[in-house]
């Protein structure tokens, strides 16, 4: 079997292993549950951002159309 490169083995499973040691499987079932759950509340909230920015820029658009176009006689 051929060695293990040490920037592998550095930062390999047991990294991940150790962080989890001692932790029953409930509680890191419930702390990925939390990290999903804001996950997912980041993603809506981001999403409901570029909404309102959109929707703002339509209104500057509908705004500078209007009082930049000549009006008719």
């Amino acid at each position: 079997m051929a060695p293990i490169p040490s920037a592998v083995s550095d930062h390999g499973p047991s990294d991940f292993v150790s962080r989890w040691s001692g932790c029953s499987e409930s509680e890191i079932s419930l702390s990925m549950d939390f990290l999903a759950k804001s996950w997912l509340a980041r993603s809506a909230s981001l999403k409901q951002y570029v909404a309102l920015r959109l929707q703002r820029k339509d209104v500057a658009r509908r705004v500078w159309l209007a009082t930049s176009l000549p009006e008719s006689a």
